[in-house]
């Protein structure tokens, strides 16, 4: 079955993105407390990608699959990840390492270069620290 196309233009989700507009985002993406993926978005595309977790500290070789995701963004105008949700089940599922914008910058850095800088933030951050 296929998943129906987003309610949202695609234009309008690149446009959130370039502005930064994580409330706009997260609107049209989630739903819920905790957040359920809106079906309209149970698919990965040019602009977006979801990972079941953020690598940790000493996980070069994952840290290099999520550079080659921030460069894919960078070249195609921005994109975002979104860090604890189930790629198979497009489900969240949380993920608990500790990172700032600061650190995640730091890890990519290695294979990105220092030219630009991705803005990380923690929006459905529960009691438990997931």
């Amino acid at each position: 079955m296929k998943a129906e196309q987003p309610s949202v233009s695609l234009e309008r989700i690149k446009a959130a993105i370039a502005h930064r507009d994580i409330d706009f985002i997260l609107t049209a993406f989630f739903s819920g407390r905790p957040p359920k993926l809106n079906e309209a978005f149970r698919l990965e595309s040019e602009c977006w990608d979801f990972k079941s977790g953020c690598p940790g500290h000493g996980e070069q070789a994952a840290w290099a699959g999520i550079a080659a995701d921030v460069l894919a963004f960078y070249n195609t105008h921005g994109g975002i990840l979104f860090f604890g949700i189930a790629n198979n089940a497009y489900s969240f599922c949380g993920t608990k390492t500790a990172f700032d914008s600061k650190l995640f910058n730091d890890k990519i850095r290695r294979y990105c270069g220092d030219k630009f800088f991705v803005h990380y933030c923690k929006p459905f951050l529960e009691a438990s620290g997931r």
